[in-house]
């Protein structure tokens, strides 16, 4: 059995080192032509597309594509309170508890976060505020 000398085995070492950084750098390469390729197709093919769905629109034909697409579903929209009514709500529910979560009185009162805000700041010694973000309680003064 022959003994390879260390030098032997250092250019080894260095030329498989150089071969793979060429190989990892062609394949980074190839990757970067090919999603450039694939980007380029897919433009046209979406181009192309949208030109069939407008022929098909002017024919009367209702492509599946179009057919599929749900409808929008309308905004449910919150009733407008006065602060007098949020204040008469919000009473009732003290009356059965003496600390309220934000999602009770949003859910029991239909109002939204945003105009519970504008209550609260409208009406700043009306509730105290116990605890941050998702552990947060209304407690009356």
């Amino acid at each position: 059995m022959s003994i390879i000398s260390l030098d032997k085995l250092k250019q080894y070492k260095s030329l498989r080192d150089d071969a793979v950084a060429e190989i990892q750098k062609a394949e980074k390469a190839l990757k970067a032509g090919l999603a450039k390729d694939i980007a380029a197709l897919e433009k046209t093919f979406n181009k192309a597309l949208k030109e069939i769905q407008k022929e098909y629109v002017k024919l009367g034909i209702v492509s599946k594509a179009t057919e599929e697409k749900a409808p929008k579903e309308p905004k449910t929209e919150v009733a407008k309170l006065t602060d007098a009514e949020i204040k008469a709500g919000l009473d009732e529910l003290f009356k059965k508890e003496q600390k309220l979560k934000s999602k009770v009185i949003f859910q029991t009162l239909n109002i939204s976060r945003g105009r519970f805000n504008q209550f609260l700041e409208a009406n700043v010694n009306y509730l105290k505020i116990e605890g941050v973000k998702k552990n947060t309680l209304y407690v009356k003064r």
